[in-house]
């Protein structure tokens, strides 16, 4: 209780206990990449890119939004 921000990261896609803990409160699994490691269609303009190559993308997209 005395450290850290409080964020917790939940990534139903990705873990099995991810999923199970948001499956219990309604919270869809959504996995935005393909087989082939690209980003699908979920994710608008970076769809196709292979995760890693759209990273500086979203790199440079977060910088931009500035500090929350």
């Amino acid at each position: 209780m005395d450290e850290g921000t409080g964020i917790v990261q939940m990534a139903p896609g990705f873990g099995e206990d991810d999923q199970h803990a948001c499956e219990a409160v309604g919270i869809p699994v959504i996995c935005p990449v393909d087989d082939r490691a690209r980003f699908t269609g979920e994710v608008g303009d970076l769809a196709g890119l292979q995760v890693f190559d759209a990273n500086a993308t979203i790199l440079q997209r977060l910088r931009a939004a500035g500090p929350w």
